[in-house]
């Protein structure tokens, strides 16, 4: 249970080199059969040779073995600056997020492309029984953070959060409200919703892809002893903890334009 319970845990063993932390039958059979697919998309006839530029002594991959090879055993790595893409030579940093979007899957429109829209929505969970709250392993040794990020566009605040969630911590929630709304411009726009697990028994996703390491329940303690990607927004998880007011889930009327 620690490997969705405990963060500090979480933290050592991705410091000691692991690249899963898991107490999912599940998600290892899927890494295990994604593996196997790495393997026999890289022995295919006319697959292309790329040395995986975090880990060169490995074999050659194909392009495909290598767009799936990269998050599953690289998600933690820091950006390696002086080595271009294996694939274009492009230098666009972070490697990761160019070898994710313009090669792979997302080149042969599979998966679609990140495209940027301005407008990001957070959600933090609170789970009622304990009081804990879900928190997402960051890529790159970033630490821990809220689940969200950027809405796909054309797409409603809520349906991103609500995607935003499943893709990064693998939990479906029920969003109850909203703790923050910031509209400074029309670049960059942001909403933190306050919500709850639909299935307060369900775990937390713990395999590596390009979304997250993993997610993890952590209690407000754990807050002061585990590496954060950034402090302001976990500050609502004290708010949540002192019984501070969540506001509405309807955006207000002001605002409701510049979204």
């Amino acid at each position: 249970p620690e490997a969705t319970s405990c963060p500090q845990l979480r933290l050592a063993a991705f410091d000691l080199q692991c690249n899963m932390v898991t107490n999912s039958p599940t998600d290892l059979n899927h890494v295990i059969e994604l593996i196997l697919h790495i393997v026999e998309l890289s022995t295919a006839k006319n697959s292309k040779n790329l040395r995986c530029p975090y880990c060169p002594q490995a074999t050659a991959f194909s392009t495909d073995a290598l767009w799936h090879h990269m998050p599953l055993y690289h998600s933690n790595a820091c950006g390696i600056q002086s080595i271009n893409c294996p694939r274009c030579g492009n230098p666009e940093r972070p490697l990761a997020v160019h070898f994710r979007n313009e090669h792979g899957l997302c080149a042969k429109g599979v998966v679609p492309k990140e495209a940027y829209s301005g407008v990001f929505a957070l959600v933090a969970v609170r789970r009622p029984s304990d009081g804990r709250f879900l928190m997402v392993q960051e890529f790159a040794n970033s630490g821990f953070w809220l689940p969200g990020g950027q809405l796909n566009p054309g797409e409603s605040l809520r349906d991103g959060a609500l995607r935003e969630t499943i893709e990064e911590a693998g939990m479906q929630v029920q969003l109850k409200g909203i703790l923050e709304i910031k509209a400074e411009s029309n670049k960059w726009r942001r909403v933190i919703f306050y919500g709850e697990p639909s299935d307060p028994n369900e775990n937390p996703k713990t395999t590596p892809d390009f979304e997250s390491l993993g997610a993890c329940w952590v209690s407000i303690e754990d807050l002061e002893h585990i590496k954060l990607r950034n402090h302001s927004e976990v500050e609502w998880f004290y708010h949540l903890h002192n019984g501070g007011a969540i506001q509405p889930l309807e955006l207000p009327v002001s605002v409701k334009p510049k979204f």
